[in-house]
């Protein structure tokens, strides 16, 4: 086998989804196989890689781009209490405002005025020679000229992952600043083109496109393996006891918490009706923003719980009744997530969940459960669905039994790792 360099803006984790992601996807590599170069203040809480490499933008920024001292760094895992300990935040600055254009170009500089290529680096990558890489898709341009120096100047083939399109501008800005950012974003990730040989997808939505936008004949899908843990979990019971445990567990980013505020004031008007507390919807997320958090506490209709991993996360999970997958309907936000297939997709269907997805039938994450859930692809329909779906448990243990099903035909971590194997 190969030596395989994974090259991310996350470090390989058991409590991010990027993080997820990898780690599920690598698992049956030999540790010897696999390297990691990474861009994020995080550290793996996973044994999995021979070799891990860090590089970030407070590191860069402490040293004065490199002229106060060296950055850069060969990084440890962290095992102890991994699944109790909340992972490395980046400069808050950088994560609140990401979007804005000046701090997009600000990020470029900060990449273009250092010297990255320095003894360290240069060091860490001839002693490991690595023999392909596998890149997901940046966000980052200077990152991207990273990888494209690494595949030129070690005449290293490259495997382009896609897991949201980071490619085009999302928001179709006519501010020339940021029309002239996205061609360059264009025009780099078309230059790594040249040394991908495959360009693999989260799904097929972005295998298809991307292989003719980027001119990659050779493209594959690769779903989010179902890790063993969900499963080997038993399907929930579902009888007509109430209250149902309604559950949704991820990011509130991209306007998704704009639709599990209309869910809990949907809730709330059902249990009104009822005159009882029929389902109360339980947000799990780590979102500081209080504004956020007090729209999301809706009394008799949803209540905001904090963030939940390990174990807790596993048992919470376990008891749902109903999961809930949302996306933005706003038109913006589907640009942005049109290819992407949630990682918590993979975990709800791996689990046996009746899923509950709501958002736009265009998007990659609806259509691929839209056979095996109950999806609400227009808000007007919502009440109607909810109510249906509440009091009918043999309609809930029937979505828990399609979503398994799919799992092990799609989601598969057997297939898809030889999957991968082969393709690297």
């Amino acid at each position: 086998m190969k030596k395989i360099l994974i090259v991310s803006g996350l470090p390989i984790r058991t409590d991010t989804n990027t993080g997820k992601t990898l780690h599920v996807l690598f698992s049956k590599f030999n540790k010897s196989e696999i390297i990691q170069l990474y861009f994020h203040p995080q550290t793996p809480n996973v044994d999995i890689c021979s070799s891990y490499y860090r590089i970030t933008e407070k590191q860069i920024i402490k040293s004065m781009f490199g002229v106060l001292n060296k950055f850069g760094e060969k990084v440890l895992p962290s095992l102890r209490g991994e699944n109790t300990v909340k992972p490395e935040k980046n400069i808050i600055f950088l994560t609140k405002f990401k979007e804005n254009i000046l701090v997009r170009i600000a990020r470029e500089i900060i990449w273009s005025f250092t010297n990255w290529k320095n003894k360290d680096f240069i060091e860490w990558l001839e002693q490991e020679q690595p023999d392909v890489i596998f890149s997901i898709m940046q966000d980052v341009n200077g990152i991207t000229k990273l990888v494209t120096w690494i595949a030129k100047k070690y005449n290293i083939p490259v495997v382009l992952f896609i897991t949201d399109d980071y490619y085009n501008d999302n928001e179709m800005n006519k501010n020339i600043i940021r029309k002239l950012y996205f061609k360059k974003r264009k025009d780099l990730n078309k230059e790594l083109a040249k040394y991908c040989k495959i360009i693999v997808g989260c799904s097929e939505k972005a295998a298809n496109y991307f292989s003719d936008e980027l001119n990659i004949p050779k493209s594959e899908v690769l779903y989010t393996p179902s890790a063993n843990m969900y499963l080997e979990m038993p399907y929930k019971k579902q009888s007509n006891d109430r209250p149902l445990k309604i559950r949704y567990f991820g990011n509130l980013g991209l306007g998704r918490w704009k639709i599990l505020k209309e869910l809990g004031n949907v809730l709330r008007r059902i249990n009104e009706n009822k005159k009882t507390s029929v389902c109360i919807l339980e947000v799990y997320s780590s979102v500081k923003d209080q504004d956020i958090i007090k729209e999301l506490n809706i009394e008799n209709g949803c209540i905001y719980k904090g963030w939940v991993y390990g174990d807790s996360y596993l048992s919470l999970l376990q008891e749902t009744d109903i999961a809930v997958h949302v996306e933005s309907f706003d038109e913006a936000m589907i640009r942005r997530t049109w290819v992407s297939i949630s990682t918590k997709i993979a975990d709800y269907l791996g689990a046996g969940k009746c899923i509950l997805g709501i958002g736009s039938k265009e998007l990659a994450s609806i259509d691929h459960i839209k056979e095996v859930a109950c999806v609400v692809d227009d808000l007007d329909d919502l009440e109607k669905k909810l109510s249906n779906l509440i009091n009918n448990p043999v309609l809930r243990m029937k979505y828990q039994k399609k979503a398994r099903d799919l799992s092990l035909k799609k989601h598969n971590r057997e297939i898809i790792s030889k999957k991968l194997k082969r393709m690297l």
